[in-house]
Parts: C-alpha cells; sequence; structure tokens
C-alpha cells in the first residue's frame, strides 16, 4: 500500500514537471482606457437610438397593418356594434381607417365589455337598436366606468331570429378574437389587468357563449384571458317559449271563430294574420334555438364546455325567473352564481339587486373565481434606446 502511494505521488511530480507555466495576464480583466477614450460614445449612443427608432416603426407600421387586415373582417363602428369609450384621446397611433382606429382603442384600455340582448320578436329580424340597449343594460356601464382607468363597453345587436351560429351572427366573436390579437401586442402591454368581457343576457348569453367558443378556436386561450358573463341564460332551452307561443295561436283561434258567430271579416282576417304570424316564428332558427332538448343548444353546451378552461366564466341565474327555470339556468357548481326572488328582467339591474352586482363587479375587476389565474402579459416595448455602456 505504501509503495502505490509513492507512486502515484512521482507520477504527479512528473507531470507537473513536464507541464508549461501557466500564463496569467491582467490586461484582458482591465480595460483599455486609451481606447475607449477615443471611442465617440455619442456617436454610438445616436447609432443605438436609429436602430430603436427603426424598430419601434417596423413595429408599429406591422401593428397597424394588422389593425387594418382585421377591420376588413369585422366592423365594431356599425349597425351592429356600436362602442363607448371613457377618459381616451384615440389610439396611440392612428392608422386613418376609424374602424381599425377603434379595434386599436379597444385593444389599447384596461376593460372592454361587450354587452349581448337576448331574443326578440318585436322587431323583423329581432335585433335591439343600440339606442335600446344603452337604456336596458346602463347599469352594466355603470359598472364598467367605475372601474380604475379608461373603460369601453360594446353594444352587440345580432339578428336573434337567424341563430347564434348562423353566418350573419359571426360578428360578435371576429370582434373578440380581433380586440385579443391587438392586446397582445407588447407596444401597448399595460401594468394594469387587461379584462376583456362577454356579457350576455338570457339566449344573449348562449350568443355569448357561441362567440367566445368561436374565438378561443381562432385564437387560442392564453393573455389576455376572455371572461364571459351570462344572465339567466336558457343553456337547456326556456319552456315559456313554446307554451307562450301556443297561448298565442289559441287566442288568435278563438278570435277567429268568434269572428265567424259574428260576421265580422275584419277580426277574421285579423286573427288569421296573428295564426299566420305565430307559425312565422315557429319557423325561425333563433327561436327553435330557444326551445328545450334542442340539437343546436347540445352542440353549442358541448363545444363551449371543452374551451371553459380557457376563460373565467360567471354564470348568474335567478331561482325564480319565470322565462329560464332554474335547471336550464345552472351550468355548474364552480361557475354558478344563484340569486333569488329575482325576475328575468331584473337580473338587467345589477345596481338594484347586488346579488348580481356584486358578481358584476367581480368579473369587471379581474379577479377570478378560484381557478386558474391569468396569464401574464407580454413583456412591454421598450419605451426609450437602450443605453450604450461606456467604461
Amino acid at each position: 500500500m505504501g509503495r502505490a502511494i509513492v507512486s502515484l505521488i512521482g507520477a504527479v511530480a512528473i507531470l507537473m514537471a513536464c507541464s508549461p507555466p501557466q500564463q496569467y495576464s491582467y490586461e484582458s480583466d482591465t480595460p483599455d482606457f486609451a481606447t475607449a477614450a477615443s471611442v465617440d460614445w455619442d456617436a454610438l449612443q445616436r447609432e443605438e437610438d436609429e436602430r430603436w427608432r427603426q424598430d419601434m416603426e417596423r413595429r408599429w407600421s406591422e401593428r397597424l397593418a394588422l389593425a387594418q387586415s382585421l377591420s376588413g373582417q369585422v366592423n365594431v363602428v356599425s349597425s351592429w356594434i356600436s362602442c363607448d369609450l371613457e377618459q381616451t384621446s384615440g389610439p396611440r397611433r392612428a392608422s386613418g381607417d376609424s374602424n381599425a382606429d377603434m379595434l386599436m382603442q379597444l385593444s389599447e384600455v384596461p376593460l372592454v365589455v361587450f354587452i349581448t340582448h337576448g331574443f326578440e320578436i318585436r322587431t323583423n329580424d329581432g335585433s335591439h337598436p343600440h339606442s335600446q340597449m344603452r337604456t336596458e343594460f346602463y347599469d352594466f356601464a355603470a359598472f364598467a366606468q367605475a372601474e380604475p382607468g379608461p373603460s369601453a363597453v360594446c353594444y352587440v345587436a345580432w339578428p336573434s331570429h337567424d341563430g347564434f351560429d348562423a353566418g350573419s351572427t359571426a360578428h360578435f366573436s371576429r370582434a373578440l378574437t380581433a380586440v385579443r390579437l391587438l392586446a397582445r401586442d407588447p407596444l401597448v402591454a399595460l401594468t394594469e389587468k387587461r379584462r376583456i368581457v362577454a356579457l350576455g343576457y338570457s339566449q344573449g348569453g348562449n350568443y355569448a357563449k357561441y362567440a367566445a367558443a368561436q374565438d378561443i378556436a381562432a385564437n387560442g386561450g392564453g393573455f389576455p384571458r376572455l371572461r364571459v358573463v351570462t344572465l339567466g341564460a336558457p343553456h337547456d332551452g326556456a319552456p315559456v317559449a313554446e307554451s307562450g307561443l301556443g297561448l298565442a295561436e289559441g287566442v288568435a283561434v278563438i278570435a277567429g271563430i268568434a269572428s265567424i258567430f259574428s260576421n265580422d271579416q275584419a277580426g277574421l282576417d285579423a286573427a288569421s294574420d296573428a295564426l299566420n304570424a305565430t307559425q312565422d316564428i315557429r319557423n325561425l332558427p333563433g327561436y327553435q334555438q330557444v326551445l328545450p332538448n334542442n340539437s343546436s343548444l347540445d352542440a353549442l353546451n358541448e363545444r363551449f364546455a371543452s374551451v371553459i378552461s380557457s376563460i373565467d366564466y360567471f354564470n348568474i341565474y335567478s331561482q325564480s325567473d319565470e322565462v329560464t327555470p332554474s335547471w336550464s339556468g345552472r351550468w355548474n357548481d364552480r361557475v354558478d352564481y344563484p340569486v333569488s326572488g329575482l325576475s328575468h328582467a331584473n337580473l338587467q339591474q345589477p345596481y338594484s339587486y347586488s346579488g348580481v352586482g356584486n358578481v358584476v363587479q367581480l368579473a369587471f375587476s379581474g379577479q377570478t373565481l378560484g381557478g386558474e389565474a391569468p396569464d401574464p402579459a407580454p413583456d412591454p416595448a421598450l419605451e426609450a434606446p437602450p443605453q450604450v455602456q461606456r467604461y
């Protein structure tokens, strides 16, 4: 054992003797002050400034081009969508296209709320005028404006007679996709939490679900995380749609019979027109989607369930709703917010009914329901060129 150790020590000594001496250089670790003094640091900084400026111009040009491209796919200053913005002087860069500029403004404010109405039989196509929507949903706009920082509220009218999945109703999902795409740009990254909310009342809740599912399919999840709020949405249909129309048909038939016995031709014509009108309503795709046990709702619910992990969902329903019964208004315990004693119309009044208002405030403020936290925003672009490191 002793001889082995001696031999090992001897071998190490021979290797050390044969190795060239280690050369140390202190110059490599010390700045060359003579060279540094001859460098035109201001010129280098100007070059860095110019590179940064050109990069910013390129990125802004790309943003404007994207906004103009999206402007060709959805119009947010139209008869279908009308937006009210507060505390904003316009987009950070204007394109000259009013629709593209509105899309950019919507992507640059912390909170954007898209609000849509339910099924409507009193208009030719089932849509609501924007003036009427501003009155109906005044409370929701007030909640949005009460949030810190600028906000925007967009009123989304739609031809509810066509149904939520018709080509004529695609503007909602396209608007969500356009705003979320533009909001991802680090040029307009915000320190505040970005919230984009799709809020639907009654059958508009199913329309909002459909638009959200379409957007996630086209745009993916991630930042900015989409939020969906439904109020009294008939997820499994509304029986009153059938019973109410049946009652109207019965009234028309009785009126017609009475007119026959009284030899009232004008009354008979009116009853006939009313009966024909109810049949026309029955044939509307949008009406058929409100009925219980219909395949369109089943397909929508299945599709929405497949993307719900990518959004923050708030489902409000009333246990006293005369239009949407509880069994149709529920989704699941994790996202449901049941309230009691409220009619279907009361759900449109969050200021009057705190059970609704508390959930709306939760959704608008960016808080979560205990599920996944919203994905972080991209790192913002530099507001000024980087400084050249000087010795």
